[in-house]
């Protein structure tokens, strides 16, 4: 962020932002919000074809959580540890969380991936004169690679790791192969139904950016905007920012320079994306903070109800 500052008059930034139409920053701020429950849903495709004991309503309140959570850790680390609290608190094992929350993860990533190859390919980006395909290229293969080995494989790689912790490493070992018992269970049409929530998702990410590009008076197109939600998300994936500060500015600025448009218009952008992220964590905490206070005031009433019985 300081190497983009140095770069970009932020007092040209500042002039943008206030520029920038009220309707349209409600309109991100929602569209942002229906974005994360998407998400959400991708996730208990997945659980719910493993058959977790997780409602919809559980996987909402995880994922608000894990808004929240990422505001304060840098890249993914703390959303993931709030998901797998939430789920223990639902009664779902360690092993099986993770197993949701990585094949969960494996579908977003394809999603983003591929929404980021079309959208390199119908912009007037010059793909073909650099090896920019190559990034969201090579995430998807890896997602692909993952989401096959998750749905056809894990029985055999989970029994092969069981078979070595008789060997060596076997409390490690051991511990490893519980997920791949559990990704075993991933039924075709929950997988099919996440791909089609991770895929919703990436849309309605590229329609809040469209939104964004509005409030600032930037004419950007779907393609664009999905180019910038591929590249945005992909850079978010990088543990070394939190909340995607600075990695999101450089995202941004490196799909629309090539497209002409001003670099303080494309850092406004990037932060009122930031502030969706962050409206997404108050969200996220002021639920979290809501549902603790139902819990205390519900907790002394059954106390006593037991205490009369």
């Amino acid at each position: 962020m300081t190497v983009i500052a140095r770069f970009v008059p932020l007092a040209e930034v500042a002039r943008v932002l206030a520029d920038c139409k009220p309707g349209w920053v409600v309109a991100t701020a929602l569209l942002s919000l229906v974005t994360r429950l998407a998400s959400a849903m991708r996730t208990y495709s997945i659980t719910s074809g493993m058959q977790l004991p997780l409602t919809r309503w559980a996987a909402v309140d995880a994922l608000l959580a894990a808004n929240f959570w990422s505001l304060v850790l840098p890249g993914v680390s703390a959303g993931s540890v709030a998901t797998v609290h939430k789920y223990r608190t639902h009664g779902v094992p360690i092993a099986e969380s993770v197993s949701a929350l990585t094949a969960s993860r494996a579908t977003e990533l394809a999603a983003f991936a591929a929404l980021c190859l079309v959208a390199l390919y119908t912009t007037a980006l010059p793909v073909g004169k650099d090896a920019t395909p190559s990034i969201p290229l090579a995430f998807l293969a890896i997602a692909v690679v993952a989401l096959v080995v998750m749905h056809r494989h894990a029985a055999q790689v989970g029994e092969y790791l069981r078979r070595l912790s008789e060997r060596r490493f076997s409390r490690l070992l051991g511990s490893v192969s519980k997920p791949f018992d559990a990704y075993s269970r991933i039924t075709t049409p929950s997988l099919l139904r996440a791909i089609g929530a991770g895929m919703a998702q990436a849309l309605l990410e590229a329609a809040t950016i469209m939104a964004v590009a509005r409030a600032v008076d930037v004419p950007i197109g779907l393609p664009v905007a999905m180019s910038i939600a591929g590249f945005t998300y992909l850079m978010s994936l990088v543990p070394v920012s939190i909340a995607g500060i600075g990695l999101r500015d450089a995202a941004v600025l490196a799909v629309t320079a090539p497209l002409g448009i001003a670099h303080e218009q494309a850092v406004a952008m990037s932060t009122l994306m930031l502030g969706a992220v962050i409206f997404n964590g108050l969200v996220g905490g002021l639920v979290q903070m809501l549902m603790l206070s139902v819990r205390a005031i519900q907790k002394p009433e059954r106390s006593s109800a037991q205490s009369i019985s």
